[in-house]
């Protein structure tokens, strides 16, 4: 039998965020064995489906009628969807609720949360036990922007490649596998992507939203807020000094740069997601529907596929729960 083809719109830059989309679609459908497979689109016009990402603002008039969004988010505060566009869009999830005011959607009746946060289910944990031989204290993540300028900075980029250090400088631009290995081998992230922190909050694993001064992220924070929006009640906004400020650099640390400071710092700063498990649980259900409407197979029924699912996988001694369940409707 010949798969059917779903062309994915994702931004195309070697960038770990921007690849999930094919990752966790192919990987989904490869579980269920569907006869699917995925590949890219370079505009949202030649997409079947718009993926992960703050890609919204791609989406206007030339859109094909049908087309689905998938855990979309804008990059834009002041952003709105084009008028006449809606219709012809089959909305599945966006990222948060400001991304779905720019929609006109209630927020309260769409599907909220980034589909990253499915990476464990595709991935699980212990698929990487071979690689976690050695641990660091803290992960740094700069985004693709911000790279350079920590790598090569004289405090953080000198502490994290010394050979003794116990902080991990991660690089976004390798493959999504290997930068997932990267994050797991850390007891804490400290990232400027929104991913980093997104995929460390899929994995359980304590994080904070740092920024790099100047911050070149397209649309200041506002994709951060997006992506919080969605837990309810949404947490603090978690910020911990910058990382490097290069407006002012004279500028001294509000933390001298030393990791028995910085990782008590990340850990009492992260808050919990609430309702993570039941947003997780929501968007595997959704998108497993999805998958099997593509693919012209029943959906299975909510949440009755698989035992209980782990998400994050607690280290040994935490406490050990059933995830909330429920129900999300796929609307053609």
């Amino acid at each position: 039998m010949v798969p059917t083809v779903i062309r994915v719109r994702f931004y195309e830059a070697a960038n770990y965020g921007d690849q999930l989309s094919l990752v966790i679609l192919q990987g989904l459908a490869r579980q269920w064995q569907l006869e699917l497979t995925f590949q890219y689109a370079p505009t949202c016009a030649d997409a079947d489906v718009v993926g992960i990402g703050s890609i919204s603002n791609g989406i206007d008039a030339t859109v094909r009628p049908g087309t689905w969004v998938w855990t979309t988010g804008s990059a834009w505060p002041h952003w709105q969807l084009p008028q006449g566009v809606l219709p012809s869009l089959r909305i599945l999830g966006l990222r948060g609720k400001h991304t779905a005011a720019q929609y006109g959607l209630d927020a309260s009746t769409t599907l909220l949360g980034d589909g990253g946060l499915l990476l464990p289910r595709v991935w699980p944990r212990e698929q990487f036990a071979h690689q976690h031989g050695r641990r660091w204290a803290l992960g740094l993540v700069p985004h693709v922007v911000d790279w350079a300028k920590v790598r090569d900075h004289s405090t953080v980029g000198a502490e994290a490649q010394q050979a003794h250090s116990r902080v991990r400088l991660i690089d976004l631009s390798r493959p999504p596998r290997e930068v997932t290995a990267a994050l797991l081998q850390c007891d804490a992230i400290v990232s400027s992507s929104l991913h980093g922190c997104i995929v460390a909050d899929a994995y359980g694993i304590p994080n904070v939203h740092a920024i790099v001064y100047p911050n070149q992220i397209v649309g200041g924070g506002f994709k951060f807020r997006d992506y919080y929006s969605a837990f309810s009640p949404p947490p603090a906004a978690e910020t911990l000094p910058p990382v490097v400020n290069f407006d002012a650099p004279s500028l001294q640390w509000d933390l001298t740069w030393d990791t028995d400071d910085w990782l008590p710092c990340v850990k009492d700063a992260y808050v919990p997601r609430p309702g993570l498990a039941l947003i997780q649980q929501r968007l595997y259900d959704a998108t497993s529907a999805l998958l099997h409407q593509w693919a012209g197979r029943p959906a299975p029924p909510p949440a009755a596929a698989t035992p209980p699912l782990l998400w994050g996988v607690p280290e040994p001694g935490d406490a050990i729960g059933t995830p909330e369940r429920g129900d999300v409707m796929v609307t053609p």
